[in-house]
């Protein structure tokens, strides 16, 4: 591992200027040969262990096959090098799309594809010496950068698109709201034969508990077939004077 940070071009430059100016980056400390980050081993990106630092901690039994988070988490306390939560997600996604489930009898992959997956090996530059092999190699993790690009792209999209609907909402204990009900799925709440024509709002209600930071825990009668809590987005706040509903209309009272 030594010599894989020594060859890193990145690596070496950061313990060429530690050695000069040992603040130079505040997180980075190098002693005694070794290059450390808050505590944890640094180690190349490009290090050929890296796979088999990703098998231990996620596909052996002590590994015990965790989620992404907490495999992250564990790997992360011990070692680290740049990039490191990308490829554990990558790595993520490739085993679980590769992964044969006994009830189909088949890999995600193959269920999908109608064939099995193929085998993509990690590659460091220069380590073929066939030509047409490390283009094709090259160009592969080209197009695999370029793909990640365009997901964030579009991802950023979609997120700056949903951002222009949301807005900061907060209210106090006491303040009485309207509540947004789904007449068609709560099935206790509708004041039309046809429930898409039934009302959006109802109330309001006053609230007696702020729950964390994004709910609210209101006051309905007894009789309220209802949870309690709603989600900051299903308020509004009251603008005028209004009286609460005495009750709210039942489905069965539906003409027939």
């Amino acid at each position: 591992m030594k010599e894989d940070v020594h060859n890193d071009e990145e690596l070496k430059n950061i313990i060429v200027e530690l050695s000069q100016d040992p603040i130079f980056k505040p997180r980075y400390v190098y002693k005694h040969g070794v290059l450390m980050y808050d505590g944890r081993l640094v180690i190349s990106r490009h290090s050929t262990m890296i796979p088999t630092l990703l098998k231990e901690f996620h596909s052996t039994p002590q590994g015990g096959h965790s989620g992404f988070y907490k495999t992250y988490k564990r790997l992360a306390a011990n070692v680290y090098w740049v990039g490191m939560k990308g490829v554990m997600q990558e790595f993520a996604e490739y085993w679980f799309n590769t992964l044969f489930h006994t009830t189909t009898e088949h890999t995600p992959f193959e269920l999908g594809y109608g064939r099995p997956p193929p085998v993509i090996g990690r590659w460091v530059q220069g380590e073929t010496r066939v030509e047409a092999m490390q283009k094709d190699l090259v160009e592969r993790d080209e197009a695999i950068r370029q793909l990640r690009s365009h997901l964030h792209r579009a991802h950023d999209r979609m997120k700056a698109q949903a951002d222009k609907k949301r807005s900061d909402k907060s209210f106090d204990v006491g303040e009485r709201i309207f509540v947004k009900l789904r007449a068609h799925r709560q099935n206790f709440v509708v004041t039309r034969i046809n429930a898409k024509l039934a009302a959006r709002y109802y109330g309001p209600y006053p609230i007696v508990e702020r729950i964390g930071v994004i709910a609210y825990k209101l006051k309905f009668p007894t009789s309220y077939r209802v949870h309690l809590m709603f989600h900051v987005s299903l308020l509004k706040k009251v603008v005028e004077q209004y009286h609460e509903n005495e009750e709210l209309p039942d489905l069965m009272a539906r003409e027939p």
